[in-house]
């Protein structure tokens, strides 16, 4: 039962219609309001049961074009119009500043006005959601800032496409490969290729903990900790050892390994943390050598000196 102004009251279900009709007759009664379906008398022969998912019902709102949302605690704005689009108008804390928002892109498309008796512009600023693609197979990401193309075969493999700074020119990275992989286009009326040309995504580990890092070419070690933390692992040419790595270290806080099933990376040095350190190592160790060696050599050129020379 959805009472303006107040949260929606679930009445529970049941195995007859007939029993749910007389259900909300009964919830109309508790609440003092005229009954929904008239000419249906008396109480729900079966005992109803109150649903798990509904016992917290979701907040409803008085305005129009205002609804909840639930997993970010914030009431969002939308403008329903004639084609059956709709116009995102933002988020908001507020109820009130969502229902002047709705008022606003009421205005700015010239329709007639939502919620009557409200004036005003909203007092916070509102959230604009992240942008979405007018083309199939084309996403915008936040991180790159960058239009994603993506294209699913008949098997529901997804391919990446690459990344691209125009909209357009991913819409016809995506066609292109259609017609490579000879599947019907996804985006029709778009012709020619991408004038950009396009960014290979970098590599991905089939190992946790275990990233492709493109300027250096080599796999990094990265573990994830409590409260954000990261703990870093070195830098390896082999992907195997740095999820070997990430072993060793789960080892060495006594939590589990990332990648069970892989033997623990030991590098010559156990005080070392990292393979660039070992190598650092051995480096050193042949440096100290030659300089022994170059002093052994001087010493004798100086006792040849001092004993022959003289």
């Amino acid at each position: 039962m959805y009472l303006k102004g107040q949260k929606p009251k679930y009445g529970g279900s049941f195995t007859t219609e007939l029993d749910a009709a007389k259900r909300v007759n009964q919830i109309c009664e508790e609440a003092q309001i005229a009954p929904k379906n008239p000419g249906i008398f008396g109480i729900p022969t079966e005992i109803l049961h109150v649903h798990k998912r509904r016992k917290k019902p979701m907040l409803l709102s008085q305005y129009k074009g205002v609804h909840w949302h639930k997993q970010s605690k914030k009431w969002y704005a939308h403008l329903r119009l004639h084609t059956g689009k709709q116009k995102f108008g933002g988020t908001f804390k507020d109820e009130l500043d969502a229902a002047k928002r709705v008022n606003q892109l009421c205005e700015e498309m010239k329709v007639p006005l939502q919620n009557h008796g409200i004036s005003g512009l909203p007092t916070q600023q509102y959230h604009k959601r992240e942008k979405t693609s007018q083309y199939k197979g084309v996403s915008f990401q936040k991180e790159s800032r960058k239009w994603y193309a993506f294209i699913r075969s008949t098997a529901g493999k997804k391919t990446f496409c690459g990344s691209f700074n125009d909209e357009l020119d991913a819409a016809k990275r995506v066609n292109q490969l259609c017609e490579e992989m000879k599947l019907p286009l996804r985006n029709h009326g778009i012709l020619g290729l991408p004038v950009q040309q396009y960014h290979k995504r970098e590599k991905t580990s089939q190992y946790k903990g275990v990233y492709y890092k493109t300027s250096t070419s080599e796999w990094c070690v990265c573990l994830h900790l409590n409260a954000g933390k990261k703990k870093y692992g070195g830098n390896f040419k082999n992907e195997l050892d740095a999820a070997k790595r990430i072993n060793k270290m789960c080892e060495a806080l006594e939590i589990p390994p990332k990648n069970p099933g892989i033997e623990t990376y030991m590098v010559p040095n156990e005080d070392d943390q990292d393979q660039t350190i070992a190598k650092g190592f051995e480096i050193s160790k042949t440096n100290f050598m030659r300089t022994i060696a170059k002093k052994d050599f001087i010493s004798k050129e100086y006792y040849f000196y001092d004993n022959f020379l003289k």
